[in-house]
């Protein structure tokens, strides 16, 4: 079971008075920027260097889509586990079980950070 604020989870264009920084909140609930609740921010890189936009973006629609990955990888799992007692699995089915155990248990806070 995950712990993490339910979704939908909604990307959201931060509005500042500097052009060239245009940060990124991810807000879970249904109208994302009153009612719901704020789940993180992307923002500029701390040591002084300016992310670009295109990555920003990007970081906070990978992040908005944590929750359905991480349930479909749980899916998935779960048929592959069922697929190891009715078929021999190689090496590669293998690996791929043990790395969606690892990111599922990472994901849940259960792995070391």
């Amino acid at each position: 079971m995950s712990n993490h604020t339910p979704g939908p989870w909604k990307v959201v264009p931060k509005e500042t008075q500097r052009p060239d920084y245009r940060p990124y909140a991810i807000w879970a609930g249904e109208t994302a920027s009153w009612m719901g609740v704020k789940v993180a921010e992307v923002l500029e890189v701390s040591d002084g260097h300016s992310m670009r936009d295109d990555w920003k973006k990007a970081n906070a629609d990978l992040i908005v889509t944590a929750p359905e990955l991480l349930e479909a990888l749980k899916g998935i799992l779960h048929l592959a586990l069922e697929m190891r007692g009715t078929k021999t699995l190689g090496t590669f089915e293998l690996s791929a079980i043990e790395a969606a155990k690892y990111a599922i248990t990472k994901a849940e806070g259960k792995g070391q950070l």
